[in-house]
């Protein structure tokens, strides 16, 4: 830990029988349109009521084979003396041991250098990487190498496609988080609970969360990677607030970051106002006030969206957009499009480029009820529509949603819409132009007291409603599940909360 950063918890056990940080991922992966061939993956000891989960999901890969291959693989090469008559193997490698060739021979393998065997190890996918530090000690140690850390940061510049996930929070609940990889459509359960009680999460850049506490006044805030499940205290907030506008960036190259914190001023225990604006810089390791606010804002709380060197918020009453320039300091405003005829719009970041997904109901002119994406154009001062959704599949999320209100959330190329009520989400590609469900989370969609699992939404076509929710009682599945709230992840073993 550099001295000159505050102080870092890092939450981990140093001895080699208890692998708690493998036991933080647990995965599952949904094949769509195929027949349920066994229950959703666990990587670790978290009870999941899989015996009754076969419908929310299925598998091709068995871990429990590759983690026996992993320790058997890794056996050969540290005891070439007693594993040299050893000749194991199937298929073509059972082949080559009836020839006398062993499938690993240990002469070869246990030569190979550690640093090159690190190298290959941070080339991983995150969950492989995870099963992987169930091998020995030495390899459960490798996250907390500063080398090996930087391996995996260049391993990441490399990937053609870096890796993108959807950390997804059930509503009011922050010590578990499903992240959902949508190139592989898989899930992934995360366990939060090292951080402090009464702290809400509310940004997430760069592969670092942002989380604040629950209570009125001077926010204290954390940092956390939720992957190393190392965090820092920051500094409290300079203003008294309630539930303030959050924002997080990270400076890829430097890896520092800044915090924004705007609105909601506690001007009297009773009453709120949006009066001030104050920036937390991690280099400098402190708060400071800059602009206030527009006159007669109406923020709306608790999230903020960043691109090109602007946070992005909507005003309300009538809606707009308000930008914050970071280099500047100051605030500006940004006209909605169709501000009179938009229902519940949300600003996401695609690509670099400033997004608006809203409902527009409009009865006048023949014009359709629909959900439309527009882009901010390079001028700031106007907007294009990129993307209306199918009338079809319209109808069908009106149904699912019940005509409330729907939040979104921006990655890469895609758009995941969710909704406050409900486990079903519908993703919008811009590369394919498609639109289709999104599997549902097999971890949060099944009912630990009842018993009940939740059906897949993927489909072939993609574009089919989910399943019906199953009755229970008077209360459905899709009831019970209920929403989650969402925010983009790069997930990130390198990230640094200093």
């Amino acid at each position: 830990v550099i001295d000159s950063c505050p102080p870092v918890v890092v939450v981990a056990s140093s001895t080699s029988t208890s692998m708690d940080m493998a036991s933080t991922v647990t995965m599952a992966t949904t094949v769509p349109a195929a027949a349920p061939t066994s229950n959703y993956i666990h990587y670790s000891p978290i009870s999941s009521n899989s015996s009754n989960s076969t419908s929310c999901c299925s598998t091709t890969t068995d871990t429990s084979n590759i983690s026996a291959a992993m320790v058997k693989n890794h056996q050969s090469t540290t005891s070439p003396s007693q594993n040299s008559g050893r000749r194991t193997g199937s298929g073509s490698g059972s082949r080559s041991a009836e020839a006398g060739t062993p499938w690993m021979d240990p002469r070869l393998w246990g030569r190979m250098p550690e640093k090159l065997l690190e190298r290959v190890l941070a080339c991983l996918p995150l969950p492989a990487f995870f099963r992987s530090r169930l091998v020995c000690k030495t390899w459960y140690n490798l996250m907390f190498s500063d080398s090996f850390l930087e391996m995996c940061a260049r391993a990441q510049h490399a990937r053609a496609s870096p890796t993108r996930w959807f950390l997804l929070f059930r509503r009011g609940v922050w010590t578990e988080a499903f992240a959902f990889d949508p190139g592989a459509k898989a899930w992934h359960r995360l366990d939060l609970s090292f951080l402090p009680p009464r702290f809400s999460v509310v940004a997430s850049a760069g592969g670092l969360l942002c989380c604040i506490s629950e209570e009125r006044g001077r926010k204290a805030v954390l940092i956390c990677n939720p992957l190393t499940r190392a965090y820092v205290r920051l500094p409290p907030s300079l203003k008294d607030r309630f539930v303030p506008t959050v924002g997080l960036v990270v400076d890829p190259r430097t890896k520092a970051y800044r915090i924004l914190a705007a609105g909601d001023d506690l001007i009297s225990p009773f009453a709120v106002k949006n009066l001030t604006t104050e920036i937390y810089d991690s280099r400098l390791q402190q708060w400071a006030m800059t602009a206030p606010l527009p006159r007669l804002c109406n923020l709306e709380s608790g999230k903020t969206t960043y691109a090109n060197g602007f946070f992005y918020c909507m005003n309300y009453s009538p809606f707009s957009v308000l930008a914050y320039d970071t280099e500047a300091g100051t605030w500006g405003k940004i006209q909605a499009p169709m501000r009179r005829f938009l229902r519940t719009p949300n600003l996401v970041e695609c690509r670099g480029r400033l997004v608006l997904v809203a409902a527009v109901e409009k009865n006048k002119l023949n014009v359709p009820k629909s959900i439309r994406i527009w882009g901010l154009q390079q001028s700031r001062t106007s907007w294009i529509e990129l993307e209306r959704m199918p009338q079809a599949l319209y109808d069908d999320f009106m149904i699912v949603s019940r005509k409330k209100a729907f939040h979104c959330i921006g990655h890469g190329n895609l758009i995941l819409i969710t909704l406050p009520d409900s486990p079903d989400m519908i993703i919008y590609d811009f590369y394919e132009k498609v639109w289709r469900w999104a599997p549902r989370c097999p971890f949060a969609c099944s009912s630990s007291a009842n018993e009940i699992s939740c059906n897949s939404a993927t489909s072939t076509g993609g574009m089919s409603p989910p399943s019906p929710p199953v009755s229970y009682g008077t209360a459905s599945v899709a009831e019970s599940a209920g929403g989650f709230h969402a925010f983009a992840f790069d997930p990130r073993l390198e990230a640094s909360v200093c």
